[in-house]
């Protein structure tokens, strides 16, 4: 007999028979006879069943595939049931402390599916204010339960429960990356660091471990460059970029490997470097076409690759257009809203994505394309985004939107000054010093284009640093 609660559980949390699968380490085939009444899950799979929909058994069509429970014990599950669905950071910590452990992989996924529906489903403050508590205290839970410090390694815990949960913390790290706000962007730097010595001491003295540990330094010394950029500037973003290339090396992660290599590829490019820019993404293309017994990169990692390709190509005088074919072929292959990609799939954003057109447009002398498609992105009198953002990306779009303006014939200076106050806004608010320096130059361009403007010149009066 079909199990249909089961069936509409997954469909309602929008996942595959492949996603379920992976999460619960089962295959394919299993879930579906699950789904069929075909083979019962066992104890341990219903328990994972459970977190992974937020339901109890019985709203899952699973309580007759378990002993006979009495009333006052379901009402309990009912109740524990409720909780778990409103409780954020339980439901990030049940994952964590699973028993029968995921792979990192599996539970940074699963975390991130997780984090993904509680924002598409809530909207109030309040809720928001919950999903960042959350956040925080996922990525302090390794420095309260294994006592993690930056000052030197920590082996207080056994090393599966040192990466389990580093891991997690990491997940959580990524995702407060993406925030508007300059605390969060700190928080998310220094709990990356403190893992730091505790996994590099795995990945040196650790024969079992060391793959995983190096994956794991990779993706922290991944965000500490693109953290590290904003908080502390491009020569620091350029070690750490350097050393999220060599760990993810290390470790044989095609997506993070190539992620590094795209990341540092325009920490070389901001540097003026751009021989070095394009000579490091290049090492990305023969990672993109994987063997075929490897796993696929994901579509809309290769798109940005090839993006960044196409960019540092027309800055070195190169033709561009097969690269920029190449990278919107791919990066738009799948629908946007389609299967879920989590953060840690090292995807850009679709803004991002544009920005690197945005770029390509410009240094092809074409400011007026780039105009036209960075601001699809960002409602004009508003400028609050179109479509979902880091806040990051949402202050990069708004400055390359008014130094686009800037190389345009017309030179709307209204049109300029609107867009280029509500980037500095943005960077002051992230504090980030990527920004703030960036819209700075541009204004010193506005200077010497409008001289005299009065308009202009009381525009210093708004920067300051913080």
């Amino acid at each position: 007999m079909k199990r249909e609660k089961l069936t509409a559980a997954r469909v309602r949390k929008r996942y595959t028979l492949e996603e379920v699968a992976e999460l619960l380490g089962v295959g394919a085939h299993t879930v579906y006879k699950w789904e069929a009444g075909k083979a019962t899950p066992r104890f341990y799979n219903i328990q994972k069943l459970c977190d992974l929909y937020e339901a109890t058994p019985w709203e899952l069509g699973l309580n007759a595939e378990r002993s006979v429970v009495s009333p006052e014990a379901e009402a309990t599950g009912e109740t524990l049931g409720k909780l778990m669905k409103t409780d954020l950071t339980l439901r990030l910590l049940a994952i964590v402390f699973e028993p029968r452990r995921l792979s990192y992989q599996q539970l940074q996924r699963l975390q991130d599916k997780i984090l993904q529906i509680f924002q598409e489903e809530t909207s109030m403050e309040n809720d928001i204010i919950s999903r960042r508590e959350a956040l925080h205290r996922l990525a302090l839970l390794p420095f309260a339960t294994l006592r993690l410090s930056a000052l030197g390694a920590s082996f207080n815990r056994p090393i599966e429960e040192i990466l389990t949960q580093c891991a997690a913390g990491i997940a959580a790290c990524w995702q407060l990356s993406n925030s508007a706000e300059g605390s969060d962007l700190g928080f998310a730097f220094a709990s990356v660091s403190g893992y730091l010595p505790t996994l590099k001491a795995i990945v040196k003295d650790s024969s079992r471990y060391r793959t995983t540990a190096a994956s794991l330094v990779g993706q922290c010394a991944l965000l500490q460059t693109m953290l590290g950029w904003h908080l502390q500037g491009l020569k620091e973003a350029e070690y750490y970029a350097q050393e999220a290339v060599t760990y993810s090396k290390e470790a044989q992660n095609a997506a993070l490997w190539v992620s590094a290599l795209d990341y540092a590829a325009w920490v070389y490019y901001y540097a003026k470097r751009s021989p070095q820019a394009l000579h490091t993404v290049e090492q990305a293309i023969p990672l993109l076409k994987q063997k075929p017994h490897a796993d696929p990169l994901p579509l809309r990692l290769c798109g940005d690759v090839y993006g960044t390709l196409a960019v540092m190509q027309v800055k070195n005088g190169q033709e561009a257009t097969t690269a920029m074919g190449l990278a919107t072929e791919a990066f738009f292959a799948l629908p946007i809203g389609g299967p879920h990609l989590a953060s840690l799939d090292f995807t850009s954003s679709v803004s991002e994505f544009v920005t690197k057109e945005g770029t390509v447009h410009c240094c092809q002398g074409r400011p007026d394309r780039a105009v036209n498609a960075l601001s699809q992105l960002i409602d004009a009198k508003t400028l609050v985004a179109n479509t979902p953002m880091p806040g990051r990306a949402h202050i990069q779009v708004l400055h390359d939107i008014a130094r686009a303006l800037l190389k345009s014939e017309t030179r709307d200076m209204e049109r300029v000054i609107h867009y280029w106050k509500a980037a500095l806004e943005g960077a002051m608010k992230l504090r980030s010093e990527r920004h703030f320096s960036e819209v700075l130059v541009t204004y010193e361009i506005m200077e010497s284009v409008w001289p005299t403007d009065k308009r202009v010149k009381e525009l210093r009066d708004l920067i300051k640093h913080w």
